[in-house]
C-alpha cells in the first residue's frame, strides 16, 4: 500500500476549521452567482437586475479561495518535517491524486462531446485540447480575450492552482 504521509502527517496538524466555514462561504457564493445571478444577466426586469447586480459579488468567492488555499498550502509547507527534496515529491502526489482524475475526468468527457461532433456555446474546440492538458487554458482565455466553451471554462480556475504549485512552492521551500 502506497504511503505518502510516513514522516510528516497532515491529519495531526493542527487544523483551523473556521478556514472550513470561510471555504464554505467562498463556494456559496461562486454557486449562487453561477446559478442565481449570471443566468439573470440579460433581464430587463427591475427584481432580476437588482438580483443580478448584488450577486455577481459572489464572483470574489473564487478570489478567497484562492486566497485561503494559498494560505494553508504555504502553512503546510512552512511546518514541513521532511527535507525539502522528499516533502516536495509527497506534496506534488497528494496533490496530483486529489486534483488530477476529476479534472482529467471533465477533460475527457468534454471533449468526447466535442468529437462527437457536439459545437455550440458549451460545447466546442475553440480552446486547443493541448492547453487543458498542460494548464495553460488560462493563458489562452487571457491572450484571446474570451471564457472559451461553456462546459470546460471553468478549468481556468484548475489552471491557476497547478501554476501556483508549480512556482510558489519550490520557491517556499528553498527559503524555508
Amino acid at each position: 500500500m502506497l504511503q505518502i504521509n510516513q514522516t510528516y502527517n497532515v491529519s495531526t496538524a493542527p487544523r483551523l476549521v473556521e478556514l472550513d466555514g470561510l471555504r464554505g462561504v467562498a463556494v456559496g457564493m461562486v454557486l449562487i452567482w453561477h446559478f442565481v445571478g449570471a443566468p439573470l444577466t440579460s433581464r430587463d426586469n427591475f427584481l432580476f437586475k437588482a438580483i443580478h447586480d448584488v450577486t455577481i459579488l459572489g464572483r470574489t468567492g473564487v478570489d478567497l479561495f484562492f486566497v485561503l488555499s494559498g494560505f494553508l498550502i504555504i502553512g503546510i509547507i512552512l511546518d514541513r518535517q521532511q527535507p525539502a527534496f522528499r516533502f516536495l515529491r509527497h506534496f506534488y502526489l497528494r496533490r496530483v491524486l486529489r486534483i488530477v482524475p476529476s479534472y482529467l475526468a471533465l477533460v475527457f468527457l468534454f471533449w468526447s462531446a466535442v468529437y462527437a461532433g457536439a459545437s455550440n456555446a458549451v460545447f466546442n474546440a475553440d480552446t486547443p485540447l493541448w492547453r487543458h492538458l498542460t494548464f495553460t487554458q488560462n493563458i489562452w482565455m487571457a491572450t484571446h480575450e474570451q471564457w472559451g466553451p461553456g462546459g470546460i471554462s471553468v478549468t481556468w480556475s484548475v489552471a491557476i492552482e497547478e501554476q501556483f504549485y508549480r512556482k510558489r512552492q519550490a520557491e517556499t521551500v528553498q527559503r524555508a
